[in-house]
């Protein structure tokens, strides 16, 4: 892979507009997505292609599955992949919910574009680093 390979995140919320509108956002700023609407389908699409995958942004409040539970799941399928959380919640009640799970950043609903990609960012290059100094490098 080269240096210029873009950012690919899987979103993962079960409202179509606002997976439109992330969409749409993150691939304004360079970043390549897909989505997913259900928690099936966003398990289905990390198990053969997590590893395209550099993260996820997900939904807290998935209806067909808690997004606490959701993060045991990708991280046993996809243990790299960084994770941020979106909900329309406080961000102590995320906290609360979340217990010792470590996701990359919190992102509230409603949100602004500049602070989803300014969110974003600085998880995945924190992320990358640690990546970097687990593998030793």
């Amino acid at each position: 892979m080269t240096d210029s390979k873009k950012t690919k995140l899987l979103i993962i919320d079960d409202d179509q507009s606002l997976l439109d509108l992330i969409q749409v956002i993150l691939e304004s700023a360079g970043f390549e997505s897909t989505t997913a609407s259900n928690a099936a389908d966003a398990l289905r699409i990390i198990e053969s292609g997590g590893t395209d995958l550099d993260g996820v942004i997900l939904d807290l409040n998935l209806q067909d599955l808690p997004g606490e539970r959701m993060i045991e799941d990708i991280k046993s399928l996809a243990p790299r992949l960084a994770i941020f959380m979106t909900s329309g919640c406080l961000d102590e009640e995320i906290k609360e919910r979340l217990g010792e799970r470590q996701v990359e950043g919190i992102i509230t609903k409603p949100f602004r574009s500049a602070d989803l990609i300014e969110k974003l960012a600085a998880g995945l290059e924190s992320h990358r680093v640690q990546e970097l100094s687990r593998k030793g490098a």
